[in-house]
């Protein structure tokens, strides 16, 4: 952890929330040298979980290496503007207002930046594509459910073959889901970072166009009531819509698969 193994513990342990603090707003967040250490100016945009955080790991672009910072939330010129997205999770823009750092903010050391970036949006892409699996497994139990439940013409809907005949292929694409996410865990720990690389994107992409298919057919095998706020599916179906664009979304993750397997 590089001397922030106090603050890893705490994360580790539930005590502490961290946010990645990445994409910048309009202006990029600048970080400009100040004795031995650094003053943080500028915005961070779109901020999972910037309202609950104690700290940000906060990325710095800059020619050569990026810089990664730990900022406390509570430090002097740091504030949070909080706002919903679209499935009703918290997400903020965090702004630093000539936040003063001492060197031991530091997150890594010369020449380790881009690493350090990079591990972060990996574990990211990963852990996003194993929550899309757990949404879209209980999107599924309760299309089920609702296909043996609901009952027209004194007969479950889910007797009616064009039904059964959608429902088998968002089985199938789960199962394809499922293998993908497995694949690209079994590459995270490996050593060989282009087929990582490439096992994360390929991941993302098929939970964003698997994630898109679940959420649209249980709504439309549901009927309106899928659409309800008091229905849990519509919430698991906007989630599933929200991590797609988590990250990059299936279009940039296709896009970097193509170049990473032009590239090996």
């Amino acid at each position: 952890a590089g001397g922030h193994d106090a603050v890893l513990a705490k994360v580790v342990a539930g005590e502490t929330i961290a946010a990645f603090a990445h994409e910048d707003a309009q202006a990029p967040v600048t970080a400009t040298r100040d004795g031995d250490g650094w003053t943080l100016s500028g915005t961070k945009a779109v901020v999972h979980q910037a309202g609950a955080a104690s700290v940000f790991v906060v990325s710095v672009e800059q020619p050569g290496d990026p810089l990664v910072l730990l900022v406390p939330a509570d430090a002097a010129g740091v504030s949070v503007r909080r706002y919903s997205v679209v499935e009703g999770g918290g997400a903020g823009e965090v702004t630093f207002d000539g936040v003063a750092l001492g060197p031991d903010a530091r997150i890594g050391t010369d020449g380790q930046g881009r690493a350090v970036v990079d591990a972060a949006i990996e574990a990211g892409l990963l852990a996003l594509s194993a929550e899309a699996l757990g949404a879209m497994a209980f999107v599924k139990e309760a299309t089920l459910g609702y296909l043996r439940d609901r009952k027209q013409f004194g007969v479950p809907i889910g007797k009616f073959q064009a039904l059964q005949h959608r429902m088998a292929t968002v089985l199938l694409e789960i199962e394809q889901a499922q293998s993908a996410v497995i694949n690209a865990a079994a590459a995270f720990d490996g050593d060989d970072a282009t087929a990582r690389a490439r096992a994360l994107a390929a991941a993302k992409y098929t939970i964003g166009r698997t994630g898109a298919l679940v959420a649209e057919e249980s709504i439309q095998l549901h009927g309106g009531i899928g659409m309800t706020w008091e229905y849990a599916v519509s919430h698991y179906a906007k989630r599933l819509v929200m991590i797609d664009h988590q990250l990059g979304d299936e279009d940039h993750h296709l896009q970097r698969y193509i170049d990473l397997a032009k590239a090996a």
